[in-house]
C-alpha cells in the first residue's frame, strides 16, 4: 500500500505541472511566434525546477525492487 500512496502524488505533480502550459504549445502544435522565451515561476515551477521530471523519478523510483534500485543508481553513478 505504500507504493500507492507515493505514485498517486507523483502522478499528481507530473499532471499538474503539465497542464500549467497551454497543451498545445507544450506538444508543439501551436509555435510561440518571435517572442522571447519566458521562464515560469508560478505553480510547481516555483518551488521546483522540473516537476515533471521530479514525478517520474519518484514514480520510477518506487515501481523498482530493491535489486533494480541498486542496479540503476549503479548506472546513474557511472554515467556521471
Amino acid at each position: 500500500h505504500f507504493k500507492i500512496i507515493v505514485i498517486i502524488p507523483a502522478i499528481a505533480v507530473m499532471a499538474a505541472a503539465f497542464f500549467s502550459f497551454d497543451i498545445r504549445e507544450f506538444l508543439g502544435i501551436k509555435q510561440k511566434g518571435n517572442t522571447a522565451p519566458v521562464i515560469t515561476k508560478h505553480g510547481l515551477y516555483g518551488l521546483v525546477r522540473h516537476p515533471i521530471y521530479l514525478g517520474g523519478f519518484i514514480f520510477f523510483l518506487i515501481l523498482t525492487t530493491d535489486a533494480a534500485l541498486a542496479q540503476f543508481l549503479g548506472y546513474l553513478i557511472l554515467a556521471l
